[in-house]
This record gives C-alpha cells, structure tokens and sequence, in this order.
C-alpha cells in the first residue's frame, strides 16, 4: 500500500502541478478544481496562468448564505455531528477570492459533488473535458477517527472523474496528508480505476489556505500533492 514514488521537495511543487505549464501549442491546460472552501487554492492557480484561461473552481457545499450561523466544532464529538449547507464567509476570504477568480476569467460553481460530477457539474453547464482535475484535501465528514468512508470517497471520485470528465492522456491530482496514503488505501482506490500514481511532491505551507468544512484556517503537517496519470481505457 506503500506510494510507488519517492516524495520531491518544493522545490518541484509547480512543475508537477502542471497548471502553468504550456502545451507544444502554447496553450494552457484546463483545469477543475473541487472541494474548495475559501477558493484560494483555485486563484492560487489561476494566478500562474494569464486571464481567461480555462479554469473551473467549484465548491461541495452550496453558495454562502448568511442566514446560516457559522459555526466552529470544539472537540471530536461536535466534529463527528457537524453538518453545514452552504459556505462560511469566513471573515471575507470566500468574496475577496472569489471576486479575484472572476477578474481572472475563471467560472466559479457551488454544489458540485466530486463523486457524482455527471449529476451536479454537467448539469450546470459544462461541457467538454478537463487535462487537470484536481481535489485539495478531500474528506468524508470533520471527524478524525478513522473511516473507510475516506476511501469509498477516493474510488468513487476517481470513477466519476474518469466518466468524461477528465481527458484521455490528462491527470487527476490530490492534496493530502502524507500519512493517509496508506490509512485510506488510495493505491488499491487508484489501481480499481487503474490509474498510475505518477509523482509526489510536497506542499509549500504557503501556497493557499486550507480550511476545514467549518470555515476554521487549518495548517497540514506534512501535505503533499499526488498526480495520476489517466490512460485511455475506460475505468468501466
């Protein structure tokens, strides 16, 4: 269950990224982004590429509403019972960055389920494929026990991303916590779709702001960003 690469410093980080990278055509690659809280990993990205490149940043939960108290979770009990529907304004980070991608060019969606992007992503208007499909920190619920949730999560992100959504030759990228590659299996969740882990690369701390589904800013000790390469069969 081991990752079959050895990790790269961050000193590497853009280059496997690959967002501000250039085709033999001088084109930038188009991107999706999902599970965003505050979105500045997506404008952290959209920021290496010139405006209006094709970029899609999209959000699990719905669009900010602030009749919706924000909430911050105590301990593991509040956090295993934490429900919330749309995003916190997180003190105007979710607006200012938000406001930053559209000046970009980039489209901003909410409500789109990184297991069902058939049903939630499709059906908002996007056609066509992605070359990046890329999912910071994904995480079944706030509660820190361990859950194969975590895992069932993975497989069935990278099925739907490999329904049509990301192109024949393209990559599908993670941010995680060094340690939940083997306790989420994803090895075994990418071989089921057969997809290659291609490189591991640590995180620069300073690249954008992680947060967690409350809204709460959150530092990850060890985080890293996995690519899978997609080959061309279909994961069917």
């Amino acid at each position: 269950p081991r990752p079959p690469c050895e990790l790269l410093g961050i000193e590497n980080f853009l280059a496997h990224g690959s967002w501000g990278s250039q085709d033999s055509e001088g084109e930038f690659p188009a991107v999706l982004t999902l599970g965003e809280m505050d979105f500045s990993f997506s404008l952290a990205v959209a920021q290496l590429r010139p405006a209006g490149t094709p970029l899609v940043a999209t959000s699990f939960l719905g669009e900010h509403d602030p009749n919706e108290k924000e909430v911050h979770p105590a301990d593991d009990g509040e956090r295993a019972a934490y429900r919330r529907v749309s995003l916190p304004g997180m003190k105007g980070a979710l607006q200012k960055n938000i406001d930053g991608l559209n000046f970009l060019g980039a489209q901003v969606l909410h409500s789109v389920d990184a297991t069902d992007l058939e049903g939630t992503l499709r059906t908002q208007g996007i056609d066509g494929g992605f070359h990046i499909v890329v999912f910071p920190f994904p995480r079944f619920s706030l509660s820190r026990a361990p859950n194969p949730n975590n895992s069932r999560l993975l497989r069935d992100f990278f099925t739907s991303a490999m329904n049509g959504v990301v192109l024949p030759g393209g990559l599908i990228q993670l941010v995680m916590l060094s340690s939940q590659y083997e306790d989420w299996d994803v090895n075994g969740m990418a071989n089921d779709v057969r997809l290659k882990l291609s490189s591991r690369v640590q995180l620069p701390p300073t690249f954008y702001q992680p947060r967690e589904m409350s809204g709460k800013p959150w530092t990850p000790p060890g985080a890293e960003l996995l690519t899978f390469e997609v080959g061309d069969l279909d994961p069917q």
